[in-house]
């Protein structure tokens, strides 16, 4: 089955004053742009809020908006209780390696195992994390594909060449000012993006909750399960979880754009002050 808009200048329109938003931060990012540090790591100035909504926005990224809904439908329960450990990665990697990186004022993870640890292990490290973003970047640019594909009704690859060069335009025209700022302002989007709809459709379905669909959907749970009566049993053995868990908690923590808002924070305890903020 093929979903398209209705009306087409509705998602036209939205994406425009969208892309135009993101290219007007690029844009200003760049004038403040004057230095390797500037545009590598944001100046190392990068506060608290603006880090945490960046983390947030990775953590809520357009693969996690297809893919995790479709992964939830599918394996109902387990897979919420496995995502949960990812958000849990975050604060693991500031505890971690974090913090150590930006005292050390380390562009990224690869410059810091270059400096303790020479260039054979860096090599290695810078590798392992091409392979590890080409991976989650394909989740991403399918994504964009598919978004705009739905959106505009054009053919797939059409619409995953104009998505990509789009993006990748205003990230490499801001630098990481603009990649920060850029996050921050999407986290808001996204935010609004998800939750006003649920209100609206939990309203609409008589939820006395809507007015704050993440927590306060529990008079929706009769609803949910006269759906799909299995979406709470935990249906699989000890091995899955043992095997999954472990691998949803520490696997992101090796994500050098997750690593990136530690390193662009004005200091260690803002670092860890954005982890606060990503989590609320």
């Amino acid at each position: 089955m093929k979903y398209v808009l209705d009306n087409v200048w509705i998602g036209l329109g939205v994406v425009i004053v969208l892309f135009a938003c993101f290219y007007y931060v690029g844009w200003w990012a760049s004038r403040k742009t004057s230095s390797e540090e500037d545009f590598y790591a944001a100046g190392f100035s990068i506060g608290p809020v603006t880090n945490g909504l960046g983390m947030a926005a990775t953590w809520a990224s357009l693969a996690t908006f297809m893919g995790v809904i479709a992964l939830i439908q599918k394996l109902q329960v387990p897979f919420v209780y496995l995502w949960i450990q990812w958000s849990i990665s975050i604060p693991l990697l500031t505890l971690l390696y974090g913090t150590s990186l930006r005292r050390m004022k380390a562009f990224t993870p690869a410059s810091f195992i270059k400096v303790r640890y020479g260039n054979g292990a860096a090599i290695c490290v810078v590798a392992w994390m091409c392979l590890v973003m080409v991976m989650y970047a394909l989740g991403q640019m399918i994504g964009l594909g598919r978004a705009f594909e739905m959106l505009f009704g054009v053919p797939y690859n059409t619409a995953l060449i104009v998505a990509g060069l789009a993006t990748v335009g205003f990230i490499t025209m801001g630098g990481m000012y603009g990649a920060s700022y850029n996050a921050a302002f999407q986290m808001v989007v996204m935010t609004i993006a998800m939750v006003a709809p649920m209100g609206a459709i939990m309203k609409q379905m008589g939820a006395s909750g809507w007015w704050f669909p993440p927590l306060l959907y529990g008079d929706m749970v009769p609803n949910m399960l006269a759906a799909i009566p299995t979406f709470f049993d935990m249906k699989y053995d000890f091995r899955w979880y043992f095997a999954l868990i472990p691998a949803f908690t520490l696997g992101p923590v090796a994500l050098p754009h997750l690593a990136m808002r530690v390193f662009t924070s004005s200091s260690v305890k803002s670092a860890r002050w954005a982890v606060v903020w990503f989590t609320i």
